[in-house]
């Protein structure tokens, strides 16, 4: 990527994602220059690994061999820990959710919930577990934070069980989220 443009995270993923289209969600998900490609077996996974890279050459997309870690039974990828056993919460911010210690202000309270809003996509529903919170993030909330309840209490420490869970990690169904199907479809590479 040349250095200096505007806005060029974003201009690099939809090159990416123009490039890996036809890939995307049958073999391979990225996200900016990480490439994770699965596989049920190894021959299945050559034949897979070798069309990402025939698709990126044809895009003009080339791959730093010092970066490639291939053939991974387990790696961790995008805070998130995938392996044979599915996939979980990377440990570090697993760990950084748990200690988190109680909000004593808006801003701390609006810290956490930005932290746990990563699962956003694992987790539609989410907004249904914050909305006790709601209070404590207000503007009348930077000028006078509220009492800390039980039901506060029990609601932190209920998000911070569910968003370490493996339950709440499971592979994104992009048909249940209607915002991506109403989304223009991205610019065509050239």
């Amino acid at each position: 990527m040349p250095m200096g443009l505007r806005n060029l995270p974003a201009i690099h993923q939809r090159r990416v994602t123009a490039a890996l289209r036809s890939l995307i969600g049958k073999i391979c998900h990225i996200y900016l220059d990480d490439i994770i490609i699965w596989s049920d077996t190894v021959k299945d996974h050559i034949r897979d690994v070798q069309a990402v890279f025939a698709t990126l050459k044809v895009a003009k997309l080339y791959i730093n061999e010092k970066k490639t870690n291939l053939f991974q039974t387990e790696l961790k990828f995008l805070g998130h820990k995938i392996s044979a056993c599915g996939i979980e919460a990377d440990e570090k911010k697993a760990d950084t959710i748990m200690a988190w210690p109680r909000p004593k202000t808006a801003t701390q309270m609006r810290a956490f919930i930005g932290l746990v809003r990563y699962l956003l996509a694992f987790l539609p529903g989410l907004a249904t577990h914050t909305g006790s919170l709601a209070d404590l993030i207000t503007k009348e909330a930077d000028r006078k934070f509220p009492k800390w309840t039980e039901t506060h209490q029990n609601t932190f420490e209920g998000i911070k069980k569910l968003v370490v869970s493996r339950e709440c990690l499971t592979t994104i169904d992009l048909s249940l989220c209607p915002s991506i199907k109403s989304m223009s479809p991205p610019m065509r590479a050239t």
